[in-house]
């Protein structure tokens, strides 16, 4: 370092003083350096800090009236005081979840009652223990106590009830919301005329009356029929051309064939709604307009590319070597259908009849729209008619819907489980 310098300040005309302090000066030249940096008046100062190499200017503004060194005390004594509450703050909150789940691993043998008073009473134990200990150390043992809770064999079958429990309970809210209009079309349906009103509505019948059946059978007996002799044949005819398209197209693979299956699943997406006019002016011409054969052949048609899909994928899962080697032995195009992918199709002609049956026989728009004749109307188009022009029978109306929707839950109750296993064994083929 060079001699020791004292510069002026800006706006000063005493002379600088320069040289090699002594011992002596040395305190009285930094009393004059802290005056210069405390002085209450405003002027502008300079401090320049020499080196063998060069000199630069270190800072230069104007001073704050309590000192650049008390003002930078101060901030750090604010910001440290900030971060010790910000601290104890996060320490007793964790604190509190350690006891917490202390307690509650302690009390598993315990009543509900129990637990929860022992869950509280460590809360409250825990916010005043927390004060004297650290964050790192309440951290620490909080991750071990929950990683040891969450350990173990007991622990495996804690957290298997309580997951069992909160599926359950989700399942049955879904349940009830499910079936609130069920009960509200029973409840009805058992009413006498005289008991229904909006205020009543929820409230179960004083005494059961199953006149309003009675009532709904008479009007709807020969729709019903009608139902049944136009879903039956629908759903079984359908079901076999799909069967058919579904071995073609899986295991008689030809130039186009994709293309085809592509083409043909376009007819699930065309919306009935479209082609209304043009179908019943082909059902005119061709004699069918107004007949049950007519509505048989028009849901044949409409259920090929639901039933080719779900056969389509269901034989891409019968090992072609089978065929193959049924081929060897002289077996052609309709025995290898019938001896060998028939008798192994029992699981998916279940779920394309379930499924069939099921959107015949719930069908309105295609019914209203080719049959006007009312002794040929479906069930369905019956029960929209079931109510008079000026007052309705509710109870006679919800006992006909109950009527009309007994076929389909009576399929899906005996036949559901073959359903689902249907359709599983043929949702990742193809």
């Amino acid at each position: 370092m060079r001699p020791w310098s004292r510069h002026k300040p800006a706006n000063s005309t005493e002379p600088v003083a320069t040289g090699e302090p002594t011992p002596a000066d040395k305190p009285a030249r930094r009393s004059a350096l802290s005056d210069i940096l405390d002085s209450p008046d405003g002027a502008p100062f300079k401090v320049i800090v020499t080196t063998d190499e060069e000199e630069a200017p270190v800072e230069s503004g104007r001073r704050h009236p309590r000192g650049p060194r008390a003002l930078i005390e101060g901030w750090f004594e604010s910001a440290s005081l900030s971060v010790t509450r910000v601290r104890g703050l996060i320490s007793r909150v964790a604190h509190t979840f350690k006891n917490a789940f202390r307690s509650l691993r302690a009390a598993r043998s315990r009543g509900l009652r129990a637990i929860v008073s022992s869950f509280f009473a460590n809360i409250g134990r825990s916010l005043r223990e927390t004060r004297s200990r650290g964050l790192r150390a309440t951290v620490r043992g909080f991750s071990a106590n929950l990683a040891r809770m969450w350990r173990g064999p007991r622990a495996r079958r804690t957290r298997s009830l309580i997951k069992r429990f909160l599926l359950y309970t989700f399942l049955f809210v879904f349940v009830l919301w499910y079936l609130t209009p069920i009960y509200v079309l029973l409840v009805t349906s058992l009413k006498g005329s005289s008991e229904i009103n909006l205020d009543t509505m929820w409230v179960l019948p004083t005494s059961f009356d199953l006149s309003s059946f009675g009532a709904a059978w008479k009007a709807l007996a020969p729709n019903f029929m009608n139902s049944l002799m136009l879903a039956i044949p629908a759903a079984i005819l359908s079901s076999i051309v799909g069967s058919l398209n579904g071995y073609v197209l899986a295991k008689w693979k030809f130039r186009g064939s994709e293309v085809l299956f592509t083409l043909i699943l376009f007819g699930m997406f065309i919306p009935y709604q479209s082609i209304l006019i043009p179908l019943t002016q082909v059902m005119s011409r061709i004699g069918l307009y107004g007949s049950l054969q007519g509505l048989v052949l028009v849901h044949i048609i409409y259920g090929i590319p639901i039933t080719t899909l779900i056969f389509r994928n269901y034989y891409a899962g019968i090992p072609t070597e089978l065929l193959e080697a049924a081929k060897v032995d002289g077996a052609g195009f309709i025995r290898l259908y019938r001896s060998i992918l028939l008798p192994l199709s029992a699981s998916g002609f279940v779920v394309v009849l379930i499924w069939q049956f099921n959107s015949v026989w719930n069908d309105f728009l295609f019914a209203v729209t080719l049959i006007p004749s009312q002794s040929n109307w479906p069930v369905t188009v019956a029960l929209n008619n079931l109510s008079g022009s000026m007052i309705t029978d509710w109870n006679v109306q919800m006992a006909g819907a109950l009527i009309a929707a007994t076929p389909t839950l009576l399929i899906f109750i005996i036949l559901g489980r073959y359903f689902v296993r249907g359709l599983l064994a043929g949702s990742l083929k193809g």
